[in-house]
């Protein structure tokens, strides 16, 4: 910022390369992109993108998500083995799924069963309605990419596994029946609950 102020742009463009280069993100490219002049920003963007290619993954799913780089984030995502997606967090997974779940359901669906299971595995009772909308997305995406059989796979490990998390399972398998939610219970069951659990 102080080398922008005293018009040495082109130091300060220098700077925030190599802070881009060496740590790439969605933070370091906004960075660069606000000292680059209107003019050259199409070049630096398609330089600070050739420079991502070997960059760890999770660093990158987020800004290729913000960018629109959308090729780039396809290729690497099905190149990515299964242990190396489970090592990815929601930051990084989420944008990326939100991205392609359109135009590329198939690999956003992996990414949203990646999310879903992350949270069965953390056993964080909490989270489970958010691993459910993860779940739903997912099957969302797999039936748009004609992967019907991929799904049944997940819903047989999901079962496997984690069958006796009965806060969860049995709205999960409402989701596999496309059942509907049942209608939140009313204000006089949920005192009739209470008055019974404290023995009334």
């Amino acid at each position: 910022d102080v080398l922008h102020a005293l018009g040495r742009t082109d130091e300060a463009i220098a700077s925030a390369w190599d802070e881009f280069v060496a740590h790439p993100s969605t933070w370091t490219y906004q960075t660069l992109m606000r000292y680059v002049p209107e003019g050259d920003r199409a070049r630096w963007h398609s330089q600070a993108m050739e420079a991502t290619a070997q960059a760890d993954l999770g660093s990158l799913l987020q800004l290729w998500s913000e960018t629109q780089e959308i090729d780039r984030l396809v290729t690497r995502l099905r190149e990515t083995d299964e242990l190396v997606l489970a090592s990815l967090r929601w930051p990084s997974l989420t944008p990326a799924a939100q991205t392609l779940a359109v135009a590329h359901p198939d690999v956003a669906a992996r990414c949203y069963r990646t999310l879903g299971l992350q949270i069965l595995a953390s056993k964080k009772s909490r989270l489970y309605d958010t691993a459910l909308e993860h779940f739903q997305h997912a099957k969302d995406c797999y039936e748009r990419a004609g992967q019907a059989a991929v799904w049944q796979a997940v819903v047989d490990f999901v079962r496997h596994q984690h069958g006796k998390k009965y806060g969860f399972m049995p709205a999960f398998e409402r989701i596999v029946q496309g059942e509907p939610d049942p209608p939140p219970p009313t204000f006089l069951e949920r005192a009739a609950r209470r008055s019974a659990a404290k023995g009334h």
